[in-house]
């Protein structure tokens, strides 16, 4: 298994997440590299971070290899040291995340780990379960995938089909185009040059209105048919 920390890594907490048997993600957020790094836990009570700026719980970590067996690795935390197995398995099919294997007092657990694409898409089905969507709604919100700087947008209410680019943000050299979920009227919350976070709302698709009359038809007149 490759060292999942680079040498000389700026001490910018990075995000992990991982997939247990049972579908529940566990989240930590790692300062630092392999041989010293501080790992922050979400808070105990709801397993939620109590602040974006300054997770709580954080705690020592240090991960490096035994080259004395495959997979084996040192894992000290809070200076209790241990062996442990690692084995990271690729994918088994497209769009299917890797699977971490890890040996530990005599139990294996497997635990997925999703790409940012496949977090993203795990985000958006929590939020259309918490807003009671029907299975099979798309989401109206449409989020920033990377951080960068919009370099263009449709207007703020304009009509706009499934699969329209309603954003486009340029990241890492490249240009992000953000699509439109469904048809609907675009309302959109940024501007070009704006800067951008990773899952900033950039937009939402509201549905058209199914009794809203269409302005192209006809008005319909009043009957006044025996009128005197």
């Amino acid at each position: 298994m490759r060292d999942g920390w680079r040498l000389n890594a700026p001490a910018a907490a990075r995000r992990v997440v991982l997939v247990d048997a049972a579908g529940d993600a566990h989240e930590v957020r790692v300062s630092g590299v392999a041989r010293d790094a501080v790992v922050h836990l979400p808070a105990r009570d709801d397993d939620r971070w109590e602040s974006p700026g300054a997770p709580p719980h954080p705690v020592r970590a240090s991960l490096v290899r035994d080259p004395g067996a495959d997979g084996a690795w040192w894992l000290t935390v809070d200076g209790v040291r241990e062996r442990v197995r690692l084995v990271l398995d690729a994918p088994s099919a497209a769009g299917e995340p890797a699977t971490v294997w890890l040996w530990r007092d005599g139990r294996t657990v497997a635990l997925a780990a999703p790409d940012r694409e496949q977090r993203a898409a795990r985000a958006r089905d929590e939020r259309r379960r918490a807003r009671g969507d029907a299975p099979g709604a798309t989401d109206p919100e449409v989020r920033a995938a990377m951080p960068g700087t919009v370099v263009t947008a449709v207007a703020d209410g304009d009509p706009v089909a499934a699969g329209a680019v309603l954003v486009t943000v340029e990241a890492m050299k490249m240009e992000h185009p953000l699509l439109a979920p469904h048809d609907g009227v675009a309302d959109v919350r940024v501007r070009p040059g704006d800067l951008v976070r990773r899952d900033q709302v950039v937009a939402v698709v509201h549905p058209h209105d199914s009794g809203a009359a269409d302005p192209a038809a006809p008005v319909p007149q009043p009957d006044i048919q025996g009128a005197s």
